[in-house]
């Protein structure tokens, strides 16, 4: 599984095959991650202590944010629970 995206500057280069396929395979993760990060860290810039994620969430980007000390769960009161996340402990 590639780690990142193909940067800007390289567009334009052809790549192997299977060097492609693998960030294709990993950019709906990587991706997700980056959405995610993004949100909290504007969040954080303005003081708040947590963020409401209104997207469906992977198990794997669940799992990367408790791995790194957050605190996960849906939001009880959203129409739909499996679409709001409360992600907090920043």
């Amino acid at each position: 599984m590639a780690d990142s995206l193909i940067p800007e500057n390289e567009l334009t280069e052809l790549k192997d095959a299977s060097t492609v396929k693998d960030i294709a395979d990993s950019a709906q993760d990587i991706l997700e991650e980056q959405t995610c990060a993004h949100l909290i860290n504007t969040a954080a810039n303005t003081g708040a202590h947590f963020v409401f994620y209104q997207h469906d969430m992977s198990d794997k980007l669940k799992a990367t944010l408790e791995s790194k000390g957050y605190e996960v769960v849906s939001n009880a009161k959203a129409a739909d629970p499996s679409l709001q996340w409360i992600i907090r402990g920043f």
